[in-house]
């Protein structure tokens, strides 16, 4: 099957000139393209997404309902949340596209440079095999033209026996001699088809040697160990710079370092900066810490793409060698910002408690009231926050609270049910989270 489908791509390739490029490079740009423009309509930049269209469907309002038609509690919550968003003109989607903005700009720059990156890195290792290969390749030559065997006849036999990896290319050689070709242009073919500098250099050595005549082996034994000297020192000097790109790594380490600092230390205690002390106009208004966060997040992301490029042009003078660090350190950098920096953020996030559903005429003391109490709570931008633990109180104390829900759904909703007391006046329903909270206050008569 292996064969088959080998064969298939060189005649592709003889009768399209397909080259591997437009899989390593084209086409994974292109599919990097297409998952953008689908993610941002997806989340609403470039259409209303399939969230807005379902919310358009169950959006309720007084037309919905007929005549004697049963209004249920849910029913009502919908209608009462559906006018305060408007009123408010919440943006409701603007979050699920900030918030987004981050992860579809890391996957698709995966996406894009990630098939260039792993090709590059696994042609590189074969390139260096190819070289090893070769200079063993040229030691055995030179061993069997010391016995009087010339060039072309010791390929030939050498095609016979194992060369590791470059046995396939010598055996092309040999094939293309038979066929009546020379031995230069057969060895320059196949140094073409190795793309490699440095055994294109020892071939033409072998050429001229071939052209020479007489006892040439010493030279080519010599060659063999030059090439051999050449290659150790390649890898003593790519040894050599490993530290440098660990130094790189660490740099992007620290930086992850500070902003997880920055995220337990620092914002925390900004919880409750007025931003009117520093821009007019904003009086009573707090550091929207979510937005602080995905400035950093971004920061972040960027800085690990180009460290990545830097590192590459570091160890192996070229900044396309740094595509594949790149893919590391913004894999590594963003799961890092998503599973430990970011949820952070919850916890010193200002929260606001409305409440959106109460009872606006009087009521009757010591009577349990038949509809909920609801409170919405969001954060500073206005996104509903889900599963948050909401504490409930009521002032006078004679009133109690009779059923009240655990945590937030996920549209940022609790209820909670309260029998005011016997006594008139007015009732304050409190709903606290940490330090903040919100409240709904319940007029109450005295029961005839």
């Amino acid at each position: 099957m292996k064969k088959q489908l080998k064969g298939i791509w060189i005649r592709l390739s003889i009768k399209y000139n397909v080259k591997k490029e437009y899989f390593t490079v084209a086409l994974p740009i292109f599919i990097s393209i297409l998952f953008v423009i689908a993610s941002l309509y997806n989340v609403g930049y470039l259409g209303p997404g399939k969230d807005a269209n379902k919310e358009a469907q169950s959006t309720l309002s007084l037309s919905n309902f007929s005549e004697g038609q049963e209004v249920t509690d849910e029913m009502i919550q919908k209608l009462v949340d559906d006018k305060a968003a408007k009123d408010k003109g919440v943006d409701t989607k603007r979050d699920k596209r900030v918030d987004s903005l981050a992860g579809i700009a890391v996957i698709a720059v995966l996406i894009a440079i990630l098939p260039f990156s792993v090709d590059l890195f696994l042609a590189k290792r074969r390139l260096r095999r190819y070289e090893e290969d070769f200079s063993d390749y040229l030691f055995q030559m030179s061993e069997m033209m010391r016995g009087g065997i010339d060039p072309v006849k010791a390929t030939i036999e050498l095609s016979k026996t194992d060369l590791g990896s470059i046995s396939g290319h010598v055996q092309k050689a040999t094939a293309r001699m038979s066929f009546g070709k020379s031995f230069e242009y057969s060895m320059k073919k196949m140094a073409e088809e190795m793309k490699s500098r440095l055994i294109e250099r020892y071939i033409d050595l072998l050429i001229h040697a071939s052209y020479t005549g007489g006892n040439v082996s010493q030279q080519i034994m010599k060659s063999s160990e030059d090439m051999k000297k050449f290659i150790n020192l390649d890898k003593e000097k790519e040894g050599s710079l490993k530290m440098y790109i660990i130094i790189m790594y660490m740099a992007q380490g620290l930086l992850l370092l500070i902003a997880g600092i920055f995220v337990f230390q620092v914002l925390p205690s900004l919880q409750n900066v007025n931003i009117g002390m520093f821009i007019p106009g904003a009086t009573g208004r707090t550091l929207p810490k979510a937005d602080i966060m995905m400035y950093i997040t971004h920061i972040i992301l960027i800085n690990a793409f180009f460290v990545g490029l830097i590192s590459g042009k570091v160890s192996s003078g070229s900044v396309k060698n740094g595509f594949k660090h790149s893919a590391i350190l913004l894999l590594g950098s963003y799961a890092i910002v998503l599973l430990v920096i970011a949820p952070q953020v919850i916890g010193v996030e200002s929260l606001k408690i409305v409440p959106l559903s109460y009872p606006k005429a009087t009521v009757t003391g010591g009577m349990p009231l038949k509809e909920p109490i609801v409170f919405k709570v969001t954060d500073t931008r206005d996104k509903p926050v889900a599963n948050a633990t909401i504490a409930f109180s009521i002032k006078p104390a004679t009133g109690k609270i009779t059923k009240s829900g655990d945590k937030t759904d996920k549209d940022g909703l609790i209820s909670v049910y309260i029998t005011p007391g016997l006594e008139a006046g007015t009732y304050t329903v409190v709903a606290k989270y940490n330090e903040d909270s919100g409240s709904a206050d319940i007029k109450v008569v005295a029961m005839e």
